[in-house]
């Protein structure tokens, strides 16, 4: 799978400040969370692909008693070395530097969060795929999303954000059909409902290449049938701008 190894010391100067309580997190983040967490009962163990410093596992811990266990795993060891030493949790928790892209085990989890992510790699399709396979039955895949109601663009060179004035970082917009179509093909269709919660935004202009002056930024949670050996029609449920779903392809 081919993916960028992005090596800017941004990141860690960023996370290791920002987004390690519940209300610094995006609102359409909190409100897909708490709707997902507050399905199940007690022992919940989550992977956080792409945690950064930790800070997810942080907010998750400190809000919900339901709880079971955590586990962030990022490429980038100087943020897992902080996570390690400033990010001690009162669940069961371990921090993992590697690629997200390859796991190294083949435990499944009941929910799986990635966000800032899946749609910053060049192989979304095969991160999204990857991600997925590390859901159990009945569990959910939460991923945050850029939307827009024009053509899909997935193009390092049309899109992307520069970290440290330099480094390129590719930045996916996808038509909200094309994406919706991707979902509903995962894994032999074992995707039984899918939910999203988003809004209009515009892209952070300092850092930031693309197109288009306003994207929705979503928070989509899919859930894996419990039967997995039964194609299902999903439930969609899209909390998303009628604008964005009404409009036709520029």
């Amino acid at each position: 799978m081919k993916n960028i190894k992005y090596k800017s010391k941004s990141f860690l100067r960023y996370y290791s400040q920002n987004r390690m309580t519940w209300n610094e997190f995006y609102l359409s983040e909190r409100i897909i969370l708490e709707r997902v967490i507050k399905k199940f009962e007690q022992g919940i163990n989550i992977i956080d692909v792409g945690c950064g410093c930790g800070g997810l596992g942080k907010a998750l811990s400190e809000r919900f008693d339901n709880i079971h266990s955590y586990v962030g795993i990022d490429y980038d060891d100087k943020q897992i070395e902080y996570a390690r030493a400033y990010n001690k949790l009162k669940i069961p928790h371990e921090y993992r530097c590697g690629d997200a892209s390859v796991f190294s085990d083949d435990q499944k989890y009941d929910i799986l969060i990635s966000f800032s992510c899946i749609d910053y790699n060049l192989d979304v399709t095969g991160m999204l795929t990857n991600c997925w396979d590390k859901v159990k039955p009945g569990g959910y895949l939460i991923t945050s999303v850029r939307l827009t109601e024009n053509d899909t663009i997935n193009d390092i060179s049309r899109a992307y954000q520069i970290a440290d004035g330099k480094e390129k970082a590719n930045y996916v917009v996808f038509n909200w059909k094309d994406f919706l179509h991707m979902l509903t093909k995962l894994e032999n269709n074992q995707v039984d409902e899918i939910e999203a919660y988003g809004y209009w935004h515009s892209p952070a202009p300092e850092i930031t290449v693309v197109e288009y002056d306003r994207l929705c930024m979503s928070v989509f949670a899919i859930r894996k049938s419990l039967n997995v050996e039964m194609e299902k029609t999903p439930i969609i449920r899209l909390e998303l701008p009628c604008d964005l779903l009404i409009k036709e392809k520029k």
